[in-house]
């Protein structure tokens, strides 16, 4: 059942990953292939609460069981907008969030990190659920 789709919805500030809605691909997923979507302005606020803006590419395997419904997926991400990242933990805590919905839904997809990872962390980021 939609969560969001045909709805009024009242703040993208209070979306959490609960609000995306899983697409049931059907009986017969494709084998092969990609979804892609692409988030041309995802803008967060870093520890100095500079705003940042990123360009997300979020890749969904044609053969995993579900899809996940478009309008959910721009709540979800509107609702970084200005949310505040003030350590790598935190950004560590969403990647977790994210592998969890990944798990629960039976998706498959990659999990990348843009920036900020080196010797010191990659292995907290993998750990985490990056896969990129």
């Amino acid at each position: 059942m939609a969560k969001v789709l045909g709805k009024k919805v009242q703040s993208y500030s209070q979306a959490s990953s609960k609000s995306l809605d899983p697409i049931d691909r059907g009986q017969r997923p494709q084998q092969n292939g990609v979804d892609y979507w692409n988030a041309y302005e995802f803008t967060f606020l870093d520890k100095n609460k500079v705003p940042v803006l990123k360009v997300l590419e979020i890749q969904i395997s044609s053969s995993s069981k579900f899809t996940v419904e478009s309008k959910s997926l721009k709540i979800y991400l509107n609702s970084f907008y200005k949310k505040q990242f003030n350590k790598d933990s935190e950004v560590l805590d969403k990647v977790k969030q994210l592998k969890k919905i990944q798990a629960q839904n039976n998706m498959n997809f990659d999990i990348e990190i843009d920036g900020g990872i080196n010797f010191d962390n990659n292995k907290l980021a993998i750990e985490a659920g990056a896969n990129i």
